[in-house]
């Protein structure tokens, strides 16, 4: 699913020039809602955070402060408290424990 969200966010980026200020990227998810820009789909459906598929909680996407929109982070909750990947940002609290959040960073 981050890798579909990636890629849509990459589409964007190529008609644009920029990526998505945060408030152009949904904030809730699943069939029906999509990123758009008003005239371009550019994915449909977008997918929830797997942590807990009943809240429809979308993957957490933030442009970098004072990047000018030319990097993000998007940020997925692991549910393995014993996940060691080395993506894994323990000091962000967008997760409530025990869940760890995992930030993919472009570029």
């Amino acid at each position: 699913d981050l890798l579909e969200v990636k890629t849509a966010l990459e589409l964007y980026r190529s008609d644009k020039g920029v990526y998505p200020d945060a408030t152009q990227f949904p904030t809730t998810c699943g069939k029906g809602v999509n990123f758009t820009d008003g005239a371009t789909i550019y994915m449909k459906d977008v997918p929830c955070d797997p942590k807990d598929p009943t809240t429809n909680t979308a993957y957490t996407y933030t442009p970098v402060a004072g990047s000018a929109n030319s990097q993000y982070d998007l940020k997925a909750c692991l549910e393995n408290a014993r996940d060691q990947d080395p993506n894994i940002d323990s000091s962000d609290t967008t997760c409530a424990a025990p869940l760890k959040t995992f930030v993919i960073s472009n570029p």
